[in-house]
């Protein structure tokens, strides 16, 4: 017994001597024995296991975020959806002409033109005895303007001035929105311009245009009864070369409409040929350069905008107008 008490407590003072390093020792007189392990190297053994559970926490908490995401991003794309298709079926023009905005009402437009064919009549016959006034809440502003069929008396000036030198006959047909019965038309036959659309919201005026202008006579120039802005309007299909608004859509848009001129510029957009053929849109309005500039980067920030000025020119000897071309 006590030499196996003994061996013990060699045994036990020879393992207190072992280094991490060393992997066996010599037992007294001659016999081996192996290091026991200790608490430390178990934890080393073992250290593999923690990092399993982590990995698999790690996949069951990105596969949840995954799923998240998936649920947030196609309840955007179910919004979204739900947006344009109100918008398409809504349609832009139907919003504004529910707002305050008379010159948006097709009936506006007819009190006004059977105003001013009878005040045409009158003066034409001789018959009026004092001027008749627009019918309530119509502002007319012709100034000192002898023909008053030309609004700002500027058509002559915008042909010559701006026409002939921004735009190009052979690239395609002219689109003139809102034309009312100014001169424009035969002004711009004579200058080139052989086909040419014009278009207004009046019936009577259309059939005056026409009559004024008859096919024989005037080969390539065609008058429509159309509202422009109106969803469900016969699409132009980008063939317009040209697309020309005077004293038209934009001034009362911007008078009475302004949130809708964004539309107004998609429509042209569509109407015209693609920008890589250069088609040119002249805007005639009240606005001066530093007015529209306002106008256009307030559209730009709003709704983007697909138009920039490339030139601009004072229009008539009032300086009432400005003619830009976009």
């Amino acid at each position: 017994e006590k030499e196996r008490q003994a061996w013990e407590s060699q045994l036990d003072a020879a393992a207190a001597e072992v280094r991490p390093d060393d992997q066996e020792i010599l037992r007294p007189q001659g016999l081996r024995a192996r290091v026991r392990p200790t608490k430390n190297s178990l934890q080393e053994d073992c250290g593999i296991l923690p990092s399993v559970i982590d990995l698999a926490w790690l996949w069951a908490t990105a596969r949840r975020d995954v799923l998240l995401l998936g649920a947030v991003f196609a309840l955007g794309i179910l919004l979204t959806g739900h947006t344009m298709v109100k918008f398409l079926t809504t349609g832009p023009s139907e919003r504004w002409q529910q707002a305050n905005c008379r010159q948006c009402r097709h009936e506006w437009w007819d009190d006004f033109w059977r105003w001013r064919f009878r005040v045409r009549a009158a003066r034409n016959t001789g018959t009026a005895s004092t001027e008749e006034q627009p019918p309530p809440g119509m502002v007319w502003e012709w100034g000192d303007a002898v023909n008053d069929t030309d609004w700002f008396g500027a058509s002559v000036d915008l042909v010559e001035s701006v026409v002939k030198v921004h735009a190009d006959p052979t690239l395609g047909p002219v689109l003139q929105i809102g034309c009312g019965d100014s001169p424009l038309p035969a002004l711009l036959h004579q200058a080139g311009f052989r086909l040419a659309e014009h278009l207004d919201i009046a019936p009577q005026v259309i059939s005056a245009m026409r009559s004024r202008y008859p096919t024989a006579e005037w080969p390539g120039l065609q008058f429509h009864v159309r509202d422009f802005l109106a969803k469900g309007a016969r699409p132009p299909a980008h063939r317009f070369g040209l697309v020309i608004d005077k004293a038209g859509l934009w001034d009362w848009l911007q008078d009475e409409a302004p949130e809708t001129l964004p539309h107004l510029l998609d429509k042209v957009h569509a109407a015209l040929l693609p920008a890589s053929q250069q088609p040119a849109y002249v805007l005639v309005t009240k606005q001066r350069p530093s007015q529209l500039s306002q106008t256009l980067v307030h559209i730009a920030v709003g709704a983007g905008s697909k138009f920039h000025v490339e030139a601009t020119l004072p229009l008539g000897i009032e300086g009432v107008a400005w003619a830009y071309v976009l």
